[in-house]
């Protein structure tokens, strides 16, 4: 039985990103997007499923707060990637096959790293 999430939404975001983005795309919060990732991204995420890749890096990088103490289960990763369950783990293993994210658990409770995308991302960002 599928979990049912839903998009909790935001009073109203900073004044430096509505400058960049209107509030009806932002109602739903934002994920911090490094510049040296806009650089890297496309030697780092290629193939057909490039995109989805980045939705499952992206998910991972948003689930992950400083006073967060339990895992996410795949279905709300999923949920936020905007993929099904068995999407969002196939995109999840390829990613574990480049080194970018390494993980334990199961479908209720993900625990990961991901150590090996932010060295990629130092790596081919062209870092002096």
């Amino acid at each position: 039985m599928e979990e049912a999430f839903y998009r909790r939404k935001i009073a109203s975001a900073k004044p430096v990103l509505t400058v960049k983005w209107s509030d009806p795309v932002l109602d739903e919060g934002y994920v911090a997007y490094p510049k040296r990732l806009v650089r890297a991204a496309p030697k780092i995420f290629r193939g057909e499923h490039a995109m989805e890749q980045l939705a499952v890096a992206l998910a991972l990088v948003d689930y992950i707060r400083p006073d967060n103490s339990r895992p996410p289960s795949v279905g709300f990763l999923a949920f936020t990637a905007g993929l099904d369950a068995e999407r969002f783990q196939e995109r999840l293993r390829e990613l574990a096959d480049l080194g970018l994210v390494t993980w334990m658990g199961n479908r209720e409770g993900l625990k990961y790293s991901l150590e090996g995308l932010q060295q990629a991302i130092l790596e081919n960002s062209g870092e002096d």
